[in-house]
């Protein structure tokens, strides 16, 4: 068995990733940089896609809108999920979406959380 998953295995790091509703990384936790091997300033700014690749773009798509408005109820969203680390190793893991509304029940932005690695 690879040494890095029975590391990662039980890994959970809450706001991992916080996201614009446009998909671009706006914030980091350092755990989350160091598991995977970026710096801060490699992930900022970035879409969520360059670290979790989409390997079925539309359903993630149409996940993603519904995720987003308000009239669905959707508060949180769980699924698996490849994650990219920087040395080019590719991992499943299991994600948790969280959305953040202002005031006007627009998104403001989405927490991810890493639940484990499967």
């Amino acid at each position: 068995m690879d040494s890095t998953l029975i590391k990662t295995k039980n890994i959970v790091i809450r706001n991992a990733v916080c996201v614009d509703p446009e998909g671009k990384i706006i914030d980091t936790h350092p755990e989350f940089d160091r598991l995977l091997g970026y710096s801060h300033q490699d992930l900022i700014g970035q879409s969520l896609s360059d670290i979790f690749p989409q390997e079925n773009f539309l359903q993630d798509i149409f996940y993603m809108q519904k995720f987003l408005r308000p009239e669905e109820n959707i508060d949180k969203y769980n699924f698996e999920k490849e994650v990219l680390f920087k040395n080019g190793a590719v991992k499943k893991c299991y994600l948790e979406l969280e959305i953040i509304f202002d005031k006007y029940n627009s998104a403001r932005f989405i927490k991810v959380n890493i639940l484990g690695f499967v």
